[in-house]
């Protein structure tokens, strides 16, 4: 996508947070036991709503709308 949010900025500090859980959850998930899968699910998921993503969402929707604007067809 090549859209990178400015250093500092919301959107870029949720995206560093959100990669930060996704190392320390997902290995625990994926290589976890089954029985503990939920368990693991759920403090993931918990994690990531901690992280502000809508502000990343936010950031990446308003480039690909510019995107669109600028390149979509007329």
């Amino acid at each position: 996508w090549q859209l990178s949010p400015s250093d500092g900025s919301a959107a870029q500090l949720a995206w560093a947070k959100a990669e930060e859980t996704f190392m320390k959850y997902l290995p625990k998930i994926i290589l976890g036991k089954p029985a503990d899968f939920e368990k693991n699910w759920k403090e993931y998921t918990d994690a990531l709503a901690k992280c502000n993503l809508p502000a990343y969402e936010a950031f990446m929707q308003a480039g690909i709308d510019d995107r669109i604007k600028k390149y979509g067809k007329k």
